[in-house]
């Protein structure tokens, strides 16, 4: 895995290479943690499992996302980066995290993306989900392209308690989808 992982990442000698199974896609998802972190995490919750962030992402949207007609993109906006995620009922399609400085590179990556896949902005649809709200900057410039923008609600399958009304259903759907990882 390590080889695998270094073809496209730059790894440090105390890099611990850990990998998730996505049981949605049948893929495996490879990463790396510093060693250092990681001991500091053990002595801090004992036994834990390494998670990544996009691993409850795929699983999560998946799950809410699994009949699809066409392929749809997914994106997972926080301050300064953004997975995402293309995908049809059957395969995905795609999943990255881009950085960003300005909702202009934001935009570049989306429709680089979509050309590239040949998905049409105005048919296949976008699903967002995390750090935007639909009165954004942000929000306000992908609704320029992308026509079909919808955001993803946090996983039905569970039953919040009534404090959680107070949060955008759509911030921490990755969080909520973290117990579909295994």
């Amino acid at each position: 895995c390590r080889k695998m992982l270094e073809l496209n990442h730059f790894l440090k000698s105390d890099d611990i290479i850990s990998v998730n199974y996505v049981r949605s896609f049948d893929l495996y998802n490879v990463f790396a943690i510093n060693e250092r972190l990681n001991n500091v995490l053990k002595s801090i919750f004992g036994s834990f499992k390494m998670v990544h962030s996009a691993t409850p992402f795929m699983e999560g949207v998946h799950l809410e996302y699994r009949n699809l007609a066409v392929p749809k993109l997914f994106v997972n906006v926080s301050d300064k980066s953004f997975e995402l995620m293309a995908a049809n009922s059957k395969q995905l399609l795609i999943y990255n995290i881009f950085q960003y400085n300005t909702p202009e590179d934001f935009i570049y990556y989306l429709l680089f993306v979509a050309e590239q896949l040949h998905l049409n902005p105005e048919l296949n649809g976008l699903m967002l989900s995390g750090n935007i709200q639909k009165d954004s900057s942000l929000y306000t410039l992908i609704y320029q392209y992308f026509r079909n923008v919808n955001f993803i609600d946090r996983p039905d399958q569970y039953k919040y308690h009534y404090e959680f009304e107070q949060f955008v259903s759509h911030s921490y759907f990755s969080a909520f989808s973290v117990a579909l990882c295994e």
